[in-house]
């Protein structure tokens, strides 16, 4: 469906928008930033625990979640600048570096969140020299998408302060994020679920990465309709 607008704040003078071209290059633009971003994170991460071992002491678990939590940064500007030029031929007004740091902000206040859990799971082993208890499945996705659903609304907060100087309506943004997420998240606990235990080298970089494309394009997917609806509303 190809729609025309007399205002062009948003595309130069005579442009078309045709939203199908916008969804498929918003959904790859996540897939492709997620897999990147987080992956990143992941072989960095995951390259100091193959390399120092899991933290044993307190002051070492919370280095290693700082550590962490500044990666995301890293995440969040790939991202950021991903989606930035999804939607650049249709927002051209849409300056690139805020966007970007807008998303930088919110993966680091996302990952400062998302680690707290696992960051006192490990504090508590490192005082008791214990395993936490195992929880069931169900229980595990379920925190998963409350864990999704919080991240959501961190990252879409930050973006919302940026898409409310452009378009219309935009509070929605932070809603999608939070849904897109909630869904989002179980899939990566899902992927690192089948992933058999003692695998390494290229097949486990392999897996990592096919799940975080697909994660990525699942929440691109989702939240993508919300930009189309803000788009639209505009014209």
């Amino acid at each position: 469906m190809i729609q025309r607008t007399s205002q062009s704040f948003l595309l130069m003078p005579g442009e078309e928008v045709r939203m199908d071209h916008l969804y498929a290059r918003w959904i790859a633009a996540n897939a492709l930033g997620e897999m990147i971003g987080l992956g990143l994170v992941a072989a960095i991460a995951g390259g100091m625990l193959w390399y120092f071992g899991e933290p044993r002491t307190s002051l070492a678990v919370l280095c290693f979640t700082a550590l962490t939590i500044l990666l995301g940064a890293g995440e969040g500007l790939i991202l950021g600048y991903a989606q930035w030029y999804a939607m650049h031929p249709f927002m051209r007004r849409l300056p690139r570096c805020d966007w970007m740091k807008a998303t930088a902000i919110g993966a680091v206040i996302a990952w400062g969140l998302g680690m707290i859990p696992s960051t006192l799971i490990a504090l508590q082993e490192t005082a008791i020299a214990s395993p936490p208890a195992e929880i069931s499945p169900i229980a595990k996705f379920s925190l998963a998408a409350l864990m999704g659903l919080g991240l959501g609304v961190a990252l879409g907060m930050t973006q919302w302060l940026i898409l409310r100087k452009y378009l219309k309506h935009t509070n929605k943004w932070i809603t999608a994020n939070a849904f897109a997420w909630a869904v989002g998240m179980p899939l990566v606990f899902v992927g690192a679920g089948v992933i058999p235990q003692g695998t390494q080298g290229l097949p486990i970089f392999f897996l990592i990465a096919v799940t975080l494309l697909i994660t990525g394009a699942v929440v691109g997917a989702i939240h993508g309709l919300v930009l189309i609806g803000l788009l639209r509303d505009q014209y």
